[in-house]
């Protein structure tokens, strides 16, 4: 595992992949360790691509990153976080008030990629539209209507960031996502593989 200066406050574990030989358990108690060393630290980034954590960690992760008030950007992409799991991600972004960037990316599953659940999709979209300070997210939303109300409000927030005025008529999220009810496991969609490309939102649009 890479080595973390105790003062540093970027914490890097890209490729850092838990044994595969792991039990579940061991998995889980290796997680929670993980949870508690960040806990420790006053950590600005943090980045967790292909290290191989799932649900249980995101639901950790989640709760912790509600009160959390120095991370500024996470990359969860490549892991194997289903609808379960995002869901108690995009449940902090309610209470956060600090983060910036969230990747999410693809989620591995055996037979491909995730494929997250119509209800945790408008729970993300819902807890996006009450967050003021996210002003990058990579994830797809599956739909162009919600890939574009994603984009407006990121661009939004981006307006609020650099102090540039907020049009009065700003889209609001049309999605009936109750806040805190939890999705429907039983009828979580079987995991597939997505087709197009996860759009990152946040970038500058070259002007013509």
């Amino acid at each position: 595992m890479k080595e973390i200066d105790d003062d540093a406050d970027v914490c890097n574990l890209d490729n850092c992949v838990l044994p595969e030989d792991m039990t579940e358990e061991q998995e889980e108690a290796f997680e929670d360790a993980m949870l508690e060393f960040f806990s420790l630290h006053s950590f600005r980034v943090i980045s967790l691509t292909n290290v191989g954590v799932g649900d249980h960690f995101a639901e950790g992760f989640g709760k912790w990153l509600e009160s959390n008030e120095t991370l500024e950007e996470v990359d969860l992409s490549g892991n194997s976080i289903t609808s379960e799991g995002l869901f108690d991600v995009a449940e902090a972004l309610f209470e956060n008030e600090t983060l910036r960037v969230l990747i999410i990316g693809k989620q591995q599953a055996e037979d491909g990629f995730v494929r997250f659940s119509t209800d945790v999709k408008n729970v993300l979209m819902e807890a996006l539209d009450a967050n003021d300070t996210l002003t990058k997210l990579t994830f797809d939303f599956g739909n162009s209507e919600q890939n574009t109300e994603a984009g407006e409000i990121i661009a939004r927030n981006r307006r609020r960031a650099n102090g540039e005025p907020t049009p009065t008529n700003a889209k609001k999220s049309s999605q009936p996502a109750p806040k805190k009810i939890k999705a429907d496991n039983t009828s979580k969609p079987t995991e597939a593989r997505h087709s197009a490309v996860h759009p990152v939102w946040g970038k500058q649009r070259r002007s013509d």
